[in-house]
C-alpha cells in the first residue's frame, strides 16, 4: 500500500466532518467554554501573592520580596495588605522592564530593590523615565 493510499484510510470523508460538526463530541469543549475567559481567584493574603521575606517595623510590614510578575499584577492588592509598604525587592523583571515603568502603584513606593536581575542601561533608563517612579530603583 502506497503513502496516497494509506492517506485516504486515514483521513476522514467530507461527510465525516459535517456529522461531527452538528453532533459534537461530549468531551469537546463548549463555544462558552472557549469564548469566555477564565478568571484566577483574587489573592486575600501576601503569601498568595507570592510575597516572601516580609521585613516587619512596629507591627506593620515594610518590605518585602515578590515576583515581578506578581507585583505587576497584584501591587494594588500587596499595596492594600500592607499600606506602610516602603521596599519591595522585585526578581524576574528583566523581560518585565516596560510593564514595570508604566505601574501606577510605583509611585506608592520609597524603593524598588532590583539587585540580581542584570538590568542594562537601556533598560534603567526606562525604568527611570516611566511616569509612575518610586524614590528610588536600587540596581547592581
Amino acid at each position: 500500500m502506497g503513502w496516497w493510499e494509506r492517506m485516504r484510510t486515514l483521513w476522514p470523508e467530507r461527510s465525516t466532518w459535517r456529522r461531527v460538526a452538528r453532533h459534537p463530541s461530549a468531551h469537546a469543549p463548549s463555544a462558552r467554554d472557549i469564548l469566555t475567559p477564565s478568571f484566577a481567584p483574587t489573592p486575600s493574603t501576601l503569601a498568595e501573592c507570592g510575597a516572601r521575606d516580609l521585613v516587619h517595623r512596629d507591627g506593620s510590614v515594610i518590605g518585602l520580596s515578590l515576583s515581578g510578575r506578581s507585583w505587576i499584577a497584584h501591587g494594588p492588592l500587596v499595596l492594600g495588605f500592607a499600606p506602610q509598604l516602603e521596599i519591595v525587592r522585585l526578581v524576574a523583571v528583566r523581560h518585565l522592564v516596560a510593564e514595570l515603568a508604566a505601574c501606577p502603584h510605583n509611585a506608592k513606593l520609597e524603593a524598588i530593590d532590583l539587585r540580581g536581575n542584570c538590568i542594562a542601561g537601556a533598560d534603567r533608563a526606562v525604568l527611570e523615565s516611566g511616569l509612575h517612579r518610586p524614590i528610588a530603583y536600587i540596581f547592581d
